[in-house]
Parts: structure tokens; sequence; C-alpha cells
């Protein structure tokens, strides 16, 4: 996992923008990102033969690294997410 890698190398007051895909909690929201992240999927693993095939959040790897979760804002029905994180 490169999270603990790069964190090494930050310092102590460094702060983390993150942008990336994530599964909304429920509702129509949930479903239409299910769809959206699988065509992405699929695609992904035949052009580039990627081999993941969901999302690993990286907060809690993050968090072991010692940084918090400043702020989060949310788009397109919360299928992206932008993050600020701290580390203080």
């Amino acid at each position: 996992m490169i999270v603990p890698r790069l964190a090494k190398a930050a310092t102590a007051n460094a702060r983390w923008l993150l942008a990336d895909f994530r599964e909304p909690a429920a509702g129509f929201a949930k479903w239409r990102a299910k769809w959206i992240l699988r065509i992405m999927h699929l695609f992904f693993q035949r052009v580039v033969h990627l081999s993941a095939a969901e999302l690993t959040p990286p907060d809690p790897y993050l968090q072991d690294t010692g940084f918090t979760l400043r702020e989060r804002r949310l788009f397109e029905w919360g299928l992206l997410h932008g993050d600020l994180w701290e580390r203080a």
C-alpha cells in the first residue's frame, strides 16, 4: 500500500488532498454509483488489465498514519469526494 510510504515521507504538519470515487450509503445514489463503478471496472479490466474489482477506501490507512479528515465535499450524487486530511 502506498499510503504508509507517502505518509512516512510527509512532514509533521502535512496536508493531503484526495479526490476519489466512493459508493454512497443508500438509495438511488447508491444504485447509480454501483452501476457506474461496475462499468468503469469492466472497462479498465479489459483495456489495462486492472485486477481490482472494487474500491478500497483510503480513510483507515490515512488515520493509521496520523492524518485526520478535516473536510469532505461530495459531488455527483455522492459518487465522488474531495477530502482535506491534515496531520496535526
